[in-house]
């Protein structure tokens, strides 16, 4: 059975998928390349009998005239000897079999096809005796009547052999390309990745089974050796405190035993109980310190406050510490310190007042407040900074996490209550079980405490991502023929959509961010409000412009300009504006121009970042692609202009627009992608029904067909039509 969980495997996948599109890739560029090939071919054929026919026309209509068979095969047997030609018949004006060099010809051309030829000739490809011919077809004119008719076929076996010869040299060529770049790289990742991560896997086993002190010899620098010297330390450090752990208890015992032999020195047996415990508690003090100093992944956070709680300074550390996203965004949401960030706003004063008696403060522990609201133990080291005349200007000091030493300490605790019971009754080991399992049952109730905190979190910031939505009811009043989906794959997702009404006509946005979750609900709140800055603030309604000046504001935003960038998160999106659409300050309604008639005065314009618009008109359904060019990225060029594309619009006519959630999802027997396809088809077989039954037949669908798989993507639908 494959382990597709394992790193070797999903590292494989992700070669083969990349390949797999890397070979489609090429597929959709030489297509075009052996279509016009091929025409070309067709249309050297086409002419070629062209002039073989303008040579023999003449000859051939006087002997349809005088009704020589005879004479008529003569000519086109001698026509057919000609390289490429299959065969030649000529009918009678009724399309009646006259004369003909094979017995393959039909024995009769339909009045259908007498009347496609009538002004002129017909080319086009056939199937004769199962094999793929070209057929040219003219009438026999004299003095502007047709005498008969006159059809050759021209083999196409050499064009075909041609075709299939490049379709196999394509293919062998990629296939080997492909091949070479799999082995190179199974040989780069089995040596750098897959192999070292495995010795560590069997060392960390080794060490879970009993075997302190396990060691891994892994020389490379980069992280993989780093995480095994960082393992061997932790491996050295463990086996050398159990056995610290273990002399101990071997001493207690002995003095136990001592004590009971030698009752006239207990007091002195006493004495030296107490203070091997107190070394004891010492070795294990200095054993937490070095293990906590082997998880800190960050150095410690630096400050400057003002004595009245304002943030005046702060470094990236401290901003990761307190879970925001740089140092600028904490300085200018920490206007209050003891409110926004104690936990006990007491703390605050209590820090205030021991820094004006000392002016120096050192381990000063309190808990703290993070961006999400979630608790952390911190311990600050300050100092009271004065001016000269003595008056307090400001604190400045550093903060570290030590909620990693809390724990360790309520451990420490633990192992002196155990070894404290163990001198006095000999039943460590049932103590020591039993405070484990305290311990258990109370680490389980915090996780399940801070997990209902996150999910209370994230169900808050879904209510603030549907606020940003445009209220549907209202959407209603002005575009009555239209559905809505919008399902985030998570709580909260990446996909928004936008709608505003103004003088000038409607705007409809679709917008797909980077990723899903968390992440992306935070590109969707910079999307929002650069669209509304755009729109409203700019008055901008140009869908291209508006495109291209949300290039800037995302990829300036997030400093994805700089070289120095750390993000590199950006958006597809579709932006439609309705030309001629506007409010009507009497009735307080917003109209159609014309309406009720055919609304030639209405215009679409629309302009996508990776993302097409689909119209159905007459149950003919049209794609318009939008630019292959995303937005805010790294790469994205800021210089790029997005194309508008304008559709005038007729009554009857469907929009719609998307996100890839839908074409994306997998599902089906084999578990395959729904598909552009699929989706067309589905949309264009229901483009008739209402727009709410639309939504229900897309969503309905949708779900049957992801059945028990998950959701890949966000995924959002908007539908319209006038």
């Amino acid at each position: 059975m494959i382990k597709t969980k394992t790193l070797r495997f999903q590292i494989y996948t992700a070669i083969g998928v990349t390949f797999s599109f890397i070979a489609l890739i090429f597929g959709l560029i030489l297509w075009p390349f052996e279509n016009q090939r091929r025409q070309t071919v067709m249309k050297k054929i086409e002419l070629s009998i062209n002039a073989i026919v303008e040579q023999k026309e003449e000859a051939i209509a006087n002997e349809i005239f005088l009704q020589h068979r005879e004479a008529i095969e003569i000519i086109i047997n001698k026509i057919s000897e000609i390289e490429g030609i299959a065969g030649i018949g000529v009918y009678d004006q009724e399309g009646n079999l006259f004369a003909a060099t094979d017995a393959l010809f039909a024995k009769h051309i339909s009045s259908q096809a007498r009347e496609a030829v009538s002004q002129s000739y017909a080319f086009s490809e056939e199937t004769l005796d199962h094999q793929k011919v070209a057929a040219y077809t003219k009438p026999v004119i004299v003095i502007g009547e047709i005498l008969g008719y006159f059809k050759i076929y021209y083999t196409l076996s050499d064009v075909v052999k041609e075709t299939r010869l490049g379709i196999a040299i394509f293919i062998s060529l990629l296939l080997t390309i492909l091949l070479s770049l799999t082995v190179l790289l199974n040989v780069l990742l089995s040596r750098s990745v897959i192999g070292p991560v495995g010795v560590l896997i069997y060392a960390m086993r080794r060490l879970q089974e009993g075997h302190l002190g396990e060691q891994v010899d892994l020389r490379s620098e980069n992280e993989i050796g780093e995480m095994a010297r960082t393992f061997n330390q932790m491996s050295a450090e463990n086996a050398d405190m159990y056995r610290r752990l273990d002399e101990l208890n071997k001493n207690l015992e002995q003095k136990v035993a001592q004590r009971t032999e030698e009752l006239n020195a207990r007091n002195i047996k006493l004495r030296q109980e107490i203070e091997e415990r107190e070394r004891a508690q010492a070795e294990l003090q200095r054993a937490e310190e070095k293990y906590h100093s082997l998880f800190e992944n960050s150095a410690e956070g630096i400050f400057q406050s003002t004595p009245d709680g304002s943030l005046l300074i702060a470094n990236p550390s401290l901003a990761r510490l307190y879970g925001y996203d740089s140092p600028d965004e904490m300085c200018a949401a920490v206007t209050n310190i003891g409110k926004q960030l104690y936990v006990n706003p007491d703390a605050r004063k209590e820090f205030g007042r021991l820094l004006s008696e000392k002016g120096k403060l050192v381990g000063y522990e309190a808990r703290f407040f993070r961006k999400d609201r979630s608790v952390i133990w911190m311990s600050l080291t300050a100092r009271a900074v004065r001016d000269d005349q003595g008056e307090l200007v400001m604190y400045e000091g550093s903060i570290i996490d030590i909620n990693k030493r809390k724990q360790a300490e309520q451990e420490i605790r633990s192992l002196n209550a155990a070894l404290e019971q163990k001198v006095e009754d000999l039943r460590a080991a049932q103590d020591e079980l039993r405070n484990k399992n305290i311990r258990l049952n109370e680490t389980i109730r915090k996780v399940e405490e801070a997990n209902s905190k996150i999910m209370e979190s994230l169900r808050y910031a879904k209510t603030i991502q549907q606020s940003l939505l445009t209220n549907l009811d209202q959407v209603k009043t002005y575009l009555s023929d239209s559905f809505f989906i919008w399902m985030p794959r998570d709580i909260v997702g990446g996909d928004i959509y936008f709608i505003d009404m103004f003088e000038e006509g409607l705007i409809i946005a679709v917008i797909d961010c980077t990723g899903h979750g968390v992440p992306g609900a935070f590109m969707t709140m910079i999307a929002f409000s650069a669209l509304k800055r755009i729109i409203k603030d700019e008055a901008c309604y140009d869908p291209a412009e508006i495109l291209k000046r949300l290039n800037l504001i995302v990829k300036t935003t997030l400093q994805q300009d700089t070289e120095y960038a750390s993000s590199d998160d950006g958006l597809d999106a579709s932006v439609c504006f309705i030309k001629g659409m506007g409010p009507d300050s009497r009735t307080n309604k917003y109209l159609i121009a014309n309406s009720g008639q055919q609304t030639t005065d209405i215009q679409l314009i629309f302009a996508g970042a990776r993302q097409p618009l689909l119209y159905i008109n007459n149950g003919d359904l049209n794609v318009i692609k939008g630019d292959r060019q995303s937005v805010g990225y790294k790469k994205s060029d800021l210089d790029f202009s997005f194309t508008n594309h304008r559709v005038r619009i007729g009554k009857g006519m469907s929009f719609y627009m998307f996100t890839d959630g839908v074409t994306d999802q997998l599902g089906g027997k084999k578990r395959l992608r729904f598909g552009k396809r699929r989706f067309k088809n589905l949309l264009k077989e229901n483009a008739q029904l209402p727009f709410e039954k639309q939504r229900n037949v897309l969503l309905r669908t949708l779900d049957e067909y992801r059945g028990q798989n998950e959701r890949q993507d966000d995924l959002t639908v908007v539908g319209f039509g006038f």
